[in-house]
């Protein structure tokens, strides 16, 4: 019987062998790892802005959530009929947080809301100043509605301004701005304020 004696694979050869299938392995999955990170929305604040999450007060997030909410509302009503802005009126009678009177406004500080629609040239602009009677800890709202009739600048096509602004100041007792810029805002110390980024809106909700 003849036999044939198979020299094995040597050590060294082995061990190479295995060290370029780790690397391959590890090159596919950094690739898929990479492929489904998804760039973070974080908002940087710029100097006169403030976080909805991190610089308000528990029952003031509440507030600033419903005007957020109604701001989207009445830019809407503004846009149907004769684009004329919703009174005060109109959203209470509408149960429009946070311009109605119930148990929840009461908890918050019961604005005192108070509407001007001043002129703005080819702007239509209104303003909502929400002023705390009851002072405890509560601050005041601005609600800045901006509806640029035109839409853009001449010869661009670039929006000029976005359609809402919410300001909060921390004095309880603030007077109605006679300028609205963000330069004047600022001068009177008011902040704006940045809503909420998704992971941060999912913490308020836990109460973490």
């Amino acid at each position: 019987m003849e036999q044939q004696i198979v020299k094995p694979v040597s050590t060294k050869s082995e061990v190479i062998y295995l060290f370029v299938a780790v690397a391959v392995v590890v090159m596919i999955a950094g690739g898929v790892i990479a492929g489904r990170i998804r760039p973070s929305d974080e908002k940087v604040l710029k100097a006169h802005q403030i976080s909805a999450f991190r610089d308000l007060a528990t029952l003031e997030q509440g507030t600033f959530n419903d005007l957020y909410a109604a701001a989207m509302e009445i830019n809407e009503l503004h846009g149907m009929g004769d684009e004329e802005w919703p009174s005060l009126a109109t959203l209470e009678n509408e149960f429009m947080p946070p311009f109605v009177k119930d148990q929840v406004w009461e908890k918050r500080g019961s604005l005192a809301w108070e509407q001007r629609v001043p002129w703005s040239g080819t702007r239509h602009v209104a303003l909502y100043l929400g002023v705390p009677r009851d002072a405890g800890g509560f601050g005041c709202f601005l609600l800045v509605m901006l509806h640029d009739h035109a839409g853009k600048r001449p010869g661009t096509d670039t929006v000029e301004h976005a359609p809402y602004e919410i300001w909060h100041h921390d004095e309880p007792d603030v007077a109605f701005p006679e300028i609205v810029t963000d330069q004047a805002l600022m001068a009177k110390g008011w902040k704006e304020v940045v809503p909420y980024k998704g992971e941060e809106e999912v913490k308020r909700l836990k109460g973490e």
